[in-house]
């Protein structure tokens, strides 16, 4: 990509080339460098960006993962618990009948 930073660095840099000003042309070089690295900075500001969302994403479909495993898991015991009471209430019945005899 080029930006301004390019544009003036190239100018500047080939006019020190053509006029033999070694500062002016060393100059350009520099503000083409610096164009370079704005470029490649803003590049990587965002992939950063765009693997943050991705974690931020993931992140919460895992969370939304473990909540629903949580329910199942809360459902599972509810309906045990109720099974074991059930049964002790059978037991409890099946005992009464048998000192009832």
């Amino acid at each position: 990509m080029v930006n301004k930073d390019n544009v003036k660095g190239k100018v500047n840099e080939v006019a020190g080339k053509v006029t033999g000003d070694k500062g002016q042309e060393a100059k350009g070089k520099a503000q083409d460098l610096f164009g370079k690295l704005k470029d490649k900075a803003s590049e990587l500001g965002k992939d950063v960006e765009h693997a943050f969302e991705h974690a931020k994403d993931e992140a919460e479909k895992a969370g939304n993962e473990m909540k629903n495993k949580a329910h199942e898991l809360k459902d599972d015991a509810e309906r045990k618990a109720h099974e074991l009471k059930d049964d002790a209430e059978k037991v409890v019945d099946d005992v009464k009948k048998s000192m009832d005899k």
